[in-house]
Order: structure tokens, then C-alpha cells, then sequence
């Protein structure tokens, strides 16, 4: 396993009391994660929140944490420090409730923790979470700060490009995908090699959803998808839709051009 040092600022942004920000809830719940499991080699947490630790200043907004698990049994042994943190943040009145569901690795299906606040016109609404899925993370972890375990860059794009190609209905549900993909390729000094053996191994299929001129699904419905998208996320830099698919559909050709056949 791989150790990396970043900036603990960059981690973790507040030690105070809790604020009304989604940053904060984020951050208390992987400190109650990291509390609850002590064994570095059994969860990772990966997505958005990561790359927004990594990535501070140009980053997209993130209401939620993604983690992974190797087994349900791990989910157990958080929850009930789960539940404590919730209930403190419930009585505090910082949350009016929250749900926690646990992995159905079985059925393929993510567990979670979700907070509720109430809205001022009627109804609740989410201001933050954890989504936790039960896989195999094995060689594909490294450790920022000898502490927290998080997917390389190089895992996280294998899923991520699964998604890319995997039809129109989950890229229009999952464009985050697409920024994510363009800030790595970006600024990440990719390991290729590592990156087309995790792509042929997650089963991506490069060819399919490969519309005129390398836009993926494109359509006047998913560009609307993507300007909504970048305004509710606070998204300043690679904001051009057509642009971000074209220079990744550049990268994934200069992949397959120099692996392909290796």
C-alpha cells in the first residue's frame, strides 16, 4: 500500500463546532469512518470528496462521500458510531433526521447514511451522506497521511469510464463523471499500464456510445443535463461539454493506441 502526504487542511477543514455547511458533515463523518475502522486494508474512500481534498481550488461542489468496504461486516462495525454522530447532530438541531441502510452486496446495491434538513417552504431535503458499496479494493489503494485510504486515480477512472460507456441513460445520471474524468486526465501523472489493465479488467468498452465526433451520447438533452449541472456545482473551469468529451475520447484513443495490443 502506497502512502501519500497532502496538506491536513486539505483533509479535513474544520475542528470547530459543527457549521452549516456540507464540507463539515462530510468531513465528521469520515473522521467517525476512520475512528470506527482501524484496519487501513478494508475501505477506501474514493469519488468526489476525495478529488475535492485533492483538488481544493477547482473542484466541483459535493453534498456526499463514496467508500467502499471488502465485507458487510465492516458496515456493522461503524454503524453504531454512525448512529451516535447522527443523534448528537439531530439534537443539536443541525439535522432534522437521518436514514442508514446497510450494503445489499448480493443484490449490488450501495448501503448509505443520509441527512435530512427540514425546508422552510415544507418537506426535508438531503445536505449530506455516505454512500457505501461492499467490493473489492484490493492493489488498488493508496494512504494520504498514513491515515486515510482512498482509490488511486487510476481505479477511480477505470469506473468512471465504465460509466462513460455504458448508455445514455447512466451518463445523463451520472455527468458528474465527466468533469471528474477531465480534471484527472488534466492534472494526474497517470500510470497507463496500471490504467488499461483496471479498464480491461472492469470490462470498458471503448467503442460503445461513440457518436459524430467523439461525443458520447450526445444530445441537446444532455448538454441542458450538463449547463445545470455547472451552475448548482459551482463549476468555473472545464465548463464546455463538447470540449471535455473530445479531449477525453483523445486520451482514451492514445491509451488504446499505446496498449492495445501490448
Amino acid at each position: 500500500m502506497i502512502v501519500m502526504n497532502i496538506s491536513k487542511s486539505n483533509v479535513f477543514s474544520s475542528n470547530t463546532k459543527y457549521k452549516l455547511v456540507s464540507s463539515d458533515f462530510m468531513d465528521k463523518l469520515a473522521l467517525c469512518v476512520l475512528k470506527s475502522l482501524d484496519n487501513l486494508e478494508t475501505f477506501c474512500f474514493k469519488g468526489g470528496w476525495v478529488l475535492s481534498k485533492l483538488f481544493p481550488n477547482e473542484f466541483r461542489k459535493t453534498v456526499d462521500i463514496d467508500m467502499s468496504i471488502i465485507d458487510l461486516k465492516y458496515f456493522d462495525i461503524m454503524k453504531d458510531n454512525l448512529i451516535k454522530l447522527c443523534e448528537e447532530w439531530k439534537q443539536d438541531g443541525e439535522i432534522h433526521n437521518y436514514k442508514i441502510k446497510s450494503p445489499e452486496p448480493e443484490k449490488r446495491r450501495s448501503g448509505f447514511v443520509k441527512l435530512y434538513r427540514l425546508r422552510p417552504s415544507g418537506g426535508k431535503y438531503k445536505v449530506s451522506g455516505i454512500d457505501i458499496s461492499v467490493k473489492d479494493i484490493s492493489n488498488c489503494t493508496v494512504v494520504l497521511n498514513n491515515s486515510i485510504p482512498v482509490f488511486t486515480f487510476e481505479r477511480m477512472l477505470a469506473d468512471k469510464f465504465k460509466v462513460l460507456h455504458s448508455g445514455k441513460d447512466k451518463i445523463s445520471r451520472r455527468i458528474k463523471d465527466v468533469f471528474d474524468i477531465r480534471l484527472i486526465i488534466d492534472r494526474v501523472n497517470l500510470n497507463k499500464d496500471i490504467l488499461f489493465k483496471l479498464c480491461t479488467s472492469n470490462e470498458v468498452d471503448f467503442s460503445k456510445g461513440i457518436e459524430a465526433d467523439c461525443l458520447y451520447w450526445y444530445s441537446n438533452d444532455l448538454e441542458e443535463i450538463w449547463k445545470d449541472y455547472v451552475s448548482t456545482h459551482n463549476i468555473n473551469n472545464y465548463t464546455d461539454l463538447k470540449e471535455n468529451l473530445i479531449a477525453i475520447r483523445k486520451f482514451e484513443e492514445e491509451l488504446l493506441d499505446e496498449y492495445k495490443f501490448k
